[in-house]
């Protein structure tokens, strides 16, 4: 790719596998898979919702401290987040069980700040966007060839 890019975990994926296949791809202190991009537009935030062996995600208390230092770096200026897993339900019986674990800890770290403009995420697989606290959202279908 000649485009910046990040990549982030999957709930299938391996965080060692990720990190080693694309060392610059940037990790925090505590070893997860997450970063910063900054803009002009924006900060661009990628977090690692990944609980291995699980197809639930969830975002422990060293994530979302990392999160908060980040938005909080970014004060006065937007920020944008992506990751994974969904933060808020959307109306899929069978997926959404399968979301982000304890999703309203994210949404409120999120407002909280009061820079966030947009959120990512996948694991769906399928075009979805809303609101959530005020928030937008989109996901995005799965990107794999067929």
């Amino acid at each position: 790719l000649t485009v910046p890019y990040r990549l982030l975990p999957g709930n299938h994926d391996r965080r060692a596998n990720l990190i080693a296949a694309f060392p610059e791809n940037g990790t925090d202190a505590n070893g997860f898979v997450q970063s910063v991009f900054d803009t002009p537009e924006g900060r661009l935030v990628f977090l690692d919702s990944l609980a291995e062996g699980r197809v639930t995600g969830e975002l422990c208390d060293d994530r979302l401290g990392w999160l908060g230092a980040r938005l909080a770096e970014a004060a006065g200026k937007a920020a944008y987040v992506f990751l994974h897993h969904p933060p808020v339900e959307l109306g899929l019986t069978l997926l959404d069980p399968l979301g982000l674990e304890q999703p309203q800890r994210l949404i409120d770290a999120l407002t909280r700040h009061g820079n966030v403009r947009y959120i990512f995420f996948g694991h769906v697989h399928r075009d979805i966007a809303g609101t959530v606290a005020g928030i937008p959202f989109s996901v995005q279908r799965g990107l794999h060839a067929r």
